[in-house]
């Protein structure tokens, strides 16, 4: 395989997790017809290996597509990035996983480690002062008090955190949030449409109130920095369950908005207060939720301090998945057209260079194939 792009003459890059392909960042491939293209980060062209190397190259790249950290796509087009960063663009859409790919695994590891190392430290400290405070005074049972004394002034730090500010972007610029203001960011939902609003008070001009992705986008840089060490030990499943139940409300959502476009419902307007509830009931139903906003509705969320660290876990892995999900999308469709001059041009390859007794039999096995499968 070439190592350099055929137009722009760059080099590819290299990568350790194909060990039949070990050129390329940026791999596109498509296991139904057995193609395999390098993509040039640089000027994005799609480079075609050889035919008698893409075989062991495409098994793999299949098995780290399912195994991949991050996933998103559609029907024609799927991305998928490894750890080490490595992209993965599968041709023809990428079979739902048998567990959800999540990261947050490894994110509360390090949120864990970082405890550990940042309590040690502090011990250490603690314990360093309390040695000069018995060598200046002569007595050790004042360093032993005043060890004790800072250890528990750290502990009580700890327990308690404090959040002193964080920047957000808002009116064109960006804005210093103070702890006092954070801890009164809450949530207030929409009686008519049961949408949840992010509210953050005391701001220039009056409160800020966000809704669907602009509240997403704004929770994805408030929560790490909100969460940090309060959901070192949280518990994953729990987490994971709340996020899991949230996506399967937003799914019967879309489903019974779906229903309801074929048979429309007139909304009642008057009557008496039962019949108005029932109103009220229909129009938030007429507007499908967001696994994130699922996750605020259903668990009946308020002010974001007051949560557990279980809620707001669930809260930042449901925000992070959902503007991951748009970003990947977003870069699926714009490869997708693309792909399919690619995919032209790359059966005209095949065509020239490959006999006809080799594509008889390369038919011939994939038809094979595809009746064990079947």
């Amino acid at each position: 395989m070439y190592a350099t792009c055929l137009r722009c003459e760059r080099a590819l890059g290299t990568n350790d997790e194909v060990p039949h392909l070990r050129v390329g960042r940026r791999l596109a491939f498509d296991t139904v017809a057995g193609r395999l293209w390098v993509v040039c980060r640089r000027c994005a062209q799609w480079n075609l290996t050889p035919i008698e190397s893409r075989w062991e190259a495409l098994a793999e790249c299949e098995a780290l597509a399912l195994a991949a950290e991050t996933r998103g796509g559609g029907a024609t087009l799927a991305l998928a990035r490894t750890r080490s960063g490595l992209e993965l663009l599968r041709v023809g859409g990428m079979p739902d996983a048998d567990i959800a790919n999540w990261r947050y695994g490894r994110r509360l590891q390090a949120r864990q480690w970082l405890l550990r190392w940042t309590a040690l430290a502090l011990a250490v400290l603690a314990l360093l002062l309390g040695v000069r405070a018995a060598m200046d005074t002569h007595a050790p049972q004042v360093g032993v008090y005043v060890t004790l004394l800072v250890g528990f002034a750290f502990a009580w730090f700890w327990a308690r955190p404090p959040r002193l500010w964080a920047t957000i972007p808002h009116a064109g610029g960006r804005h210093l949030l103070w702890g006092y203001q954070l801890a009164e960011i809450h949530f207030a939902v929409d009686d008519a449409t049961g949408q949840p609003t992010l509210v953050v008070p005391r701001m220039v001009g009056g409160e800020l109130r966000l809704r669907g992705r602009d509240a997403a986008g704004l929770l994805v840089r408030l929560l790490p920095r909100i969460n940090g060490a309060d959901c070192a030990s949280a518990s994953l499943t729990d987490a994971l369950a709340r996020v899991g139940y949230a996506e399967d409300a937003a799914v019967r959502d879309l489903e019974a908005a779906a229903r309801r476009a074929g048979n429309p419902e007139p909304p009642v307007a008057r009557g008496t207060r039962r019949q108005r509830k029932a109103s009220a009931r229909v129009a938030r139903q007429r507007t499908p939720l967001r696994p994130w906003e699922h996750v605020v509705v259903d668990g009946h969320m308020r002010r974001l301090l007051a949560e557990t660290p279980e809620r707001r876990l669930a809260l930042e892995m449901a925000v992070t998945e959902e503007l991951e999900q748009i970003a990947l999308e977003a870069h699926a469709d714009a490869l997708t057209e693309r792909w399919r001059d690619e995919e032209e041009v790359g059966a005209i390859a095949d065509d020239l260079l490959v006999p006809d007794a080799v594509r008889d039999r390369l038919r011939a096995a994939q038809e094979a194939r595809d009746a064990q499968q079947s």
